[in-house]
This record gives C-alpha cells, sequence and structure tokens, in this order.
C-alpha cells in the first residue's frame, strides 16, 4: 500500500482524550464512517478482506481541510515518502 501525501501530520498520542475524541465524532460525523485507517480500510476493501474496523489510529495528516486517519504502519510510510521528498 503506498499512499502519498503532501501534507502535515498530527500525532494523537499529543492530544488530549477530549481533543482526540472530537477529531474522532468530527471525522465520523463528516464521512458517516467508522473513525480507523483509512488506507487500511481501503485496502480491506479493495480485498473484500474481513469486515473488522481499520487499524487503530495513532496519527492524523491534515490535507486541504480533510482529515485522513493513519495507523502505525500507513504512519511511518508516510513519514518514509515525506523524507524522500
Amino acid at each position: 500500500m503506498s499512499t502519498k501525501y503532501s501534507a502535515r501530520a498530527v500525532l494523537l498520542d499529543g492530544l488530549s482524550d477530549l481533543e482526540q475524541a472530537a477529531i474522532a465524532r468530527k471525522y465520523e460525523s463528516k464521512t458517516g464512517r467508522a473513525f480507523g485507517c483509512e488506507p487500511c480500510a481501503a485496502a480491506r476493501a479493495h480485498t473484500k478482506a474481513s469486515e473488522e474496523p481499520a487499524s487503530e489510529v495513532v496519527a492524523i495528516v491534515d490535507e486541504a481541510g480533510e482529515i485522513t486517519p493513519l495507523c502505525e504502519a500507513c504512519y511511518a510510510e508516510f513519514i518514509e515518502d515525506s523524507a524522500t521528498r
């Protein structure tokens, strides 16, 4: 899964529980999807894998006002991609 982002990332562990919950609620109300890793959810939908929720979110990427939740593995890939630019 190679997803390229040209935005900034925010680690959720740097935010309070209330801030994290607010981000999750805003995301869920705006998208109608559970607050989980978007690249993992897309890959799971593409391969028609199990209906498990997407991986636990550890970071978010804000791109033009859009929030993209990322799991630890996808966040690491985001950092690698950012470093190679």
